[in-house]
């Protein structure tokens, strides 16, 4: 669980919280560079469809790494894994009423774009646009999913349409 790897991660790594936010950015990005890219842009995803921002990864914007929140993470020996869970602040729980639209969903993806060209040095933004395409084929499987209302349905709807405009570029 998380707890286990940050105890596991702060004995490897002791040097790895400094008191220099530079320094401990510079080393956020190397630990996030040993994550699987997919998992991460398929959490990011995921949680832009269901608008959720109640979830960190990247732990960027903090001083140290305790930024991370609502992820598991697994790792297989060679990568890891990012797993979010921790729904209940989602818009989809919080306001189920809530009409999801595509601009919503492209404002979302420039938006994560903007932050990690900024913040990550523009890391993860290739992959974004690599990983999108498979994400929108999953959806499309999901869609005749009997556990999903009608909204949810057309929000999905919204995000592939999103994410099409998205691919086409400006």
């Amino acid at each position: 669980d998380k707890d286990e790897f940050l105890s596991d991660f702060r004995k490897k790594s002791p040097d790895y919280f400094s008191k220099s936010r530079s320094e401990s950015k510079a080393r956020q990005l190397a630990l996030l560079q040993k994550f699987d890219r997919k998992s991460i842009i398929e959490a990011v995803l995921f949680r832009i469809l269901i608008g959720d921002g109640d979830w960190n990864i990247f732990g960027i914007n903090n001083a140290h790494f305790t930024g991370i929140k609502n992820f598991e993470v697994l790792d297989d020996g060679t990568h890891y894994f990012a797993i979010p869970y921790d729904f209940n602040s989602s818009l989809w729980v919080i306001n189920p009423q809530l009409i999801f639209n595509r601009q919503t969903y492209l404002n979302s993806m420039t938006k994560f774009n903007q932050k990690w060209k900024a913040d990550l040095g523009g890391l993860l933004v290739d992959d974004f646009a690599k990983e999108l395409p498979s994400f929108i084929k999953k959806l499309d499987k999901i869609q005749g999913d009997v556990h999903l209302d009608l909204k949810q349905k057309n929000a999905i709807s919204e995000f592939i349409a999103a994410a099409a405009i998205y691919l086409d570029g400006p």
